[in-house]
């Protein structure tokens, strides 16, 4: 059959628009400076389990968010929004790549990185992985 196309075959095509080549040409870059969000070519590879195959749910996602812009990652279902959400919120670890939180590394400064993050999930607002007390000090210090 036919290999299935990924976002990173597009890259440099001719229809490709103005905005995204400048975009592309930012992340090789290392991103803005000014970018309160900074992910660069992150991954999130499940390993595989059983008969089922390893499962790539993030593949080489790139973007930067300047502080109080609204932003929105759309996908349609199964495309990696929570995951990504997950790995920049430090509840899953990324497989690949770089993400910055106001200029901390989340990989090597989480608790730093998480000083400027509001985050409200869809569902699960209960993380595993935090005990009652780390629950209620997050909650908290929400604004």
């Amino acid at each position: 059959g036919r290999p299935r196309t990924t976002a990173s075959a597009w890259e440099g095509a001719e229809d490709e628009d103005d905005d995204v080549r400048r975009e592309r040409e930012v992340e090789r870059a290392d991103g803005r400076p000014e970018d309160f969000v900074t992910v660069q070519r992150l991954c999130k590879e499940y390993p595989a389990r059983g008969n089922a195959p390893a499962h790539k749910a993030v593949r080489g996602l790139s973007f930067g968010v300047h502080e109080g812009e609204i932003f929105a990652l759309l996908g349609v279902n199964g495309a990696g929004k929570t995951t990504t959400l997950s790995i920049l919120s430090g509840e899953f670890p990324m497989t690949q790549g770089r993400a910055l939180l106001n200029g901390f590394d989340i990989a090597q400064d989480l608790r730093a990185a998480r000083q400027g993050l509001g985050y409200c999930p869809q569902f699960d607002a209960l993380l595993d992985l935090m005990s009652v007390e780390e629950h209620l000090y997050m909650y908290c210090r929400l604004r």
